[in-house]
């Protein structure tokens, strides 16, 4: 998370990849799944970045390049991740795209979201 004069100007959910062990559980933790998805967590190395967002008013201000920065920071301080994925970003939240474009981000995926009235 991110502070500004003590109160939270932004946030960034990083968390390990354990697909792999969750498919293999089947998604039952009980009675042995949850070993392996300990196993996998302390294994992996991958890091999805889940979700990131700034408080509208400090939007500009560079919060978001603090944010990447100790991202940065903290994965590579760890030598196990070696990649890392951003996921769920929605085609049309273009300031996130744009700030993933600079760092020389491959895009692989689009996220969409259909509507329709019922």
């Amino acid at each position: 998370m991110l502070y500004r004069d003590g109160e939270m100007a932004g946030f960034i959910f990083v968390f390990p990849n354990v697909a792999g062990a969750l498919r293999a559980t089947r998604g039952r933790l009980f009675p042995f799944g949850f070993i392996r998805l300990l196993w996998a967590r302390a294994r992996t190395d991958r890091v999805d970045i889940n979700g990131a967002g700034i408080i509208e008013r400090h939007q500009g201000a560079g919060a978001n390049a603090l944010l990447y920065s100790e991202l940065f920071k903290v994965v590579t301080a760890k030598p196990q991740f070696r990649h890392a994925e951003a996921v769920q970003i929605d085609e049309k939240n273009a300031r996130m795209i744009s700030d993933l474009a600079t760092m020389g981000v491959q895009v692989y995926k689009r996220h969409r979201v259909y509507r329709k009235p019922l």
